[in-house]
């Protein structure tokens, strides 16, 4: 009876270990283990590279465009064909020549535009334009070059755009001006004129051009 006293703490503590012990084995396996992975644990087998999708190009980020150009009073005259390179997003040059009332206009222009919703821009432009012109309807000018400012929206898609402009000339310099009087279809000989009375004429003017992107 004694021995049975004295063996009871130990036989109590062998009952409750074993009773514990699938608890153990479990939380055990549970819990992560340190050092140099098994033999047997899993590895990845495929690699997942996530695809870049490029967003498409539009009027508010292409960087170059050809086209023509069509205007009453405009940088590249009645018709013509410009070519445009974007700086930046946000900072465009072009060239143009086209034909104006009395014969070639070249012109260059400097455009800041921001965008004006997904597929649209607004802007301001500056720049030259230069030819032989009317300072009116009965004024011709030789060799002229007009300063010139204007308004403009760029709407289109992925490879087009259209360009509408306003905007205003003010003559720089100019040579050989001649007033033709409404009497030259009479006979009467034109009259010159000072070609400095007319550089603070404002001139408007607008434009529109259709041109492919690339």
């Amino acid at each position: 009876m004694t021995t049975f006293k004295l063996l009871s703490p130990i036989l109590s503590a062998a009952l409750l270990v074993a009773a514990t012990s699938p608890a153990l084995a479990d939380a055990y396996s549970q819990t992560p283990q340190f050092g140099p992975p098994s033999e047997t644990a899993p590895y990845p087998t495929e690699v997942v590279v996530a695809e870049v999708v490029e967003a498409p190009a539009s009027v508010t980020t292409d960087k170059n465009a050809i086209g023509f150009t069509f205007g009453i009073g405009s940088p590249n005259g009645l018709v013509g064909i410009e070519i445009e390179r974007a700086l930046t997003n946000w900072l465009l040059v072009s060239g143009g020549v086209g034909l104006a009332a009395r014969g070639k206009q070249f012109s260059g222009m400097l455009r800041l535009r921001r965008p004006f919703g997904p597929e649209s821009t607004v802007g301001l432009g500056v720049g030259v334009s230069h030819g032989d012109a009317y300072a009116n309807l009965q004024t011709k000018l030789d060799n002229a070059t007009w300063g010139n400012m204007e308004a403009v929206i760029e709407f289109g898609g992925e490879d087009f755009k259209h360009r509408i402009s306003a905007g205003a000339s003010v003559l720089l310099r100019g040579s050989n001006c001649v007033t033709e009087e409404w009497t030259v279809l009479w006979g009467d000989p034109p009259v010159p004129c000072d070609e400095t009375g007319f550089r603070d004429v404002v001139s408007p003017y607008v434009g529109y051009a259709i041109m492919t992107t690339f």
